[in-house]
């Protein structure tokens, strides 16, 4: 276990993944899940690495705290690692959207847990954007899982029947 922590502080990808892929019986282990987040946090994340880290078999405790750990990171990382981290917890899926990329804010959406709300914090937060590939989201799961929340938000909703982008205008139509 302590060479596998020591060479996941390597700077070197080739040598964190030579540890990474040893790593499967340790994936529960605090001192790894710590070193994992460190991984994580650096600013360029090397899709092997990702690939790697999301085939990992954590327990949801775990993968729920890498998730909440490493989510102002969020936006470096490729889908697979956002489905693996956030499995089906909201927490850990609200974390991450206010990080994403654009593109992977439908990612986390698609798989938003039935019955579950989401904060209104988030929402607003999404709704702010005047990106197509965010707002058609969350306009999106509005209407399926929240529709009570579109009252809250009915105002910027309004606005959004404005918006340049056709889809934006229409989703916002069928919420009003």
């Amino acid at each position: 276990m302590k060479a596998i922590i020591f060479r996941m502080k390597s700077q070197k990808h080739k040598v964190i993944n030579t540890a990474l892929k040893h790593s499967a019986p340790f994936a529960n282990r605090v001192e790894f899940r710590k070193a994992l987040t460190e991984i994580l946090r650096r600013p360029e994340i090397d899709s092997s690495t990702a690939e790697i880290a999301a085939s990992l078999p954590f327990d949801d405790r775990t993968r729920k705290l890498i998730a909440l750990d490493t989510s102002s990171n969020a936006k470096n990382f490729p889908a697979g690692l956002i489905i693996s981290l956030i499995g089906n917890d909201a927490d850990a899926m609200e974390s991450m959207l206010l990080h994403v990329s654009p593109e992977n804010t439908a990612v986390i959406l698609r798989r938003w847990p039935s019955g579950r709300k989401m904060n209104n914090s988030v929402i607003r937060s999404l709704l702010a954007s005047d990106d197509v590939r965010i707002l058609v989201p969350i306009l999106g799961a509005i209407r399926t899982h929240f529709p009570a929340s579109a009252i809250h938000h009915k105002k910027r909703i309004a606005e959004l029947e404005n918006h340049s982008a056709a889809a934006v205008r229409a989703w916002a139509k069928k919420l009003l």
